[in-house]
């Protein structure tokens, strides 16, 4: 699990343009997810979904969730080589 930077996410999202309901629909989330993030609601996000909002933003992972800054910049590589941890849930 990682932690967000909400207020990265907020500023990174704003400078795109983006509403949170469009960037949650880009992330394929529910509507209310980046509201629920950006107002600090959620205290840890599964990676994968962590994925998808720096994917959308156009951003790398470290740069917009932390539990360890290495912690995210180790998935991002794995994503990118399509290596999966086994399971994410306990990561």
């Amino acid at each position: 699990m990682l932690k967000p930077k909400s207020a990265e996410i907020k500023k990174r999202r704003m400078a795109r343009t983006l509403s949170q309901r469009q960037l949650s629909i880009l992330c394929g989330l529910p509507d209310n997810a980046i509201c629920r993030i950006e107002k600090g609601d959620f205290q840890s996000i599964y990676p994968i979904r962590a994925r998808a909002i720096a994917q959308a933003l156009q951003c790398e992972l470290y740069e917009l969730f932390e539990e360890c800054e290495n912690k995210a910049k180790e998935l991002d590589g794995n994503i990118e080589k399509n290596e999966l941890p086994i399971d994410l849930t306990n990561s």
